[in-house]
C-alpha cells in the first residue's frame, strides 16, 4: 500500500539520501497526511522546507501540519507557516494543542491572542497553552478567560493547578465565589502544595488549610462590611 511508504520507509533516517521518493509522493498527492505525519515530522528531512510549503499551499492537510510538523522544533524558523494556518482558520484546535503548547513558539504571543479573539478554542487554550510555564508572563489571558466565564473547569484543572500561576490567589477566590466548579477547585487546585500552603490563603484561614467552603464563608463575611462601607460612602449616615 502506498500509504505505508511514508510511515515505514521514509520515516527512517537511512532513507534521507533519497529525497526524490518524498517528492514523488508529494507530486502524486495521494498520501499528503502521511507525508506530514511520518516524514516532515522527522529531523532528517529538515532541509526540505519546500515540501512543507507545498503541502500548506494545497490547503488539505492543515491539521496534520499543525499537529505533526509545526510541533517539531526543527521548523521553528518558519513562523510564517503558523501564521498562514491561523489566518486560514481550519486548524485552530490543533494549533492551540500542538503548536502553541511548544516552548519553541513562545516568542509569538500574538498568535495566542488571535485565537482568543476568535473565541473558538478557549478550552484548548486553557488546557494546552496557559498550562505551560513558557506563557507565565501573560496573566491577562487567564483573567480574560475567567471574566468570560465559559471555561471555568479548564481554568481550575489545567491553569490554577500549575505552580507558575501561584501569584494569583485572587483567581482562585473568584472561581470559588462564582461557585460553578467547586469540585475542580477542591480536587485540582487546593490539593496542590502551592495553594495548600499559600501564605495569603492561609492568612484568610487564620493559618488553617484552605478549603472551598471555608474560603467561601470568609468571602461572604467580608462582603457585608464592604457593603456597609459603600453605603456609608454613598449616604454618609455614620460619623455625624
Amino acid at each position: 500500500k502506498e500509504y505505508y511508504i511514508p510511515q515505514y520507509v521514509l520515516s527512517r533516517p537511512h532513507w534521507k539520501d533519497h529525497p526524490e521518493l518524498v517528492l514523488a509522493l508529494i507530486e502524486r498527492g495521494t498520501v499528503d497526511g502521511g507525508i506530514a505525519q511520518y516524514v516532515l515530522s522527522q529531523p532528517h528531512w529538515k532541509d526540505h522546507p519546500e515540501w512543507v510549503l507545498a503541502l500548506i499551499e494545497t490547503g488539505t492537510v492543515d491539521r496534520w501540519i499543525a499537529t505533526y510538523v509545526l510541533s517539531q522544533p526543527q521548523w521553528k524558523d518558519h513562523p510564517e507557516w503558523v501564521l498562514a494556518l491561523i489566518e486560514r482558520g481550519r486548524a485552530d484546535e490543533c494549533i492551540a494543542t500542538h503548536v502553541l503548547s511548544q516552548p519553541h513558539w513562545k516568542d509569538h504571543p500574538e498568535w495566542v491572542l488571535a485565537l482568543m479573539e476568535r473565541g473558538t478554542v478557549d478550552g484548548e487554550i486553557a488546557q494546552y497553552v496557559l498550562s505551560k510555564p513558557h506563557w507565565k508572563d501573560h496573566s491577562k489571558w487567564v483573567l480574560a478567560l475567567i471574566e468570560k466565564g465559559t471555561v471555568d473547569g479548564g481554568i481550575a484543572r489545567y491553569v490554577l493547578s500549575k505552580p507558575h500561576w501561584k501569584d494569583h490567589p485572587e483567581w482562585v477566590l473568584a472561581l470559588i465565589e462564582r461557585g460553578t466548579v467547586d469540585q475542580y477547585i477542591a480536587e485540582s487546585v487546593l490539593s496542590q502544595p502551592h495553594w495548600k500552603d499559600h501564605p495569603e490563603l492561609r492568612a484568610l484561614m487564620n493559618g488553617e488549610e484552605p478549603t472551598v467552603n471555608r474560603l467561601r464563608s470568609v468571602l461572604r463575611q467580608r462582603r457585608i462590611p464592604d457593603c456597609l462601607r459603600a453605603f456609608v460612602r454613598t449616604f454618609g449616615f455614620f460619623g455625624r
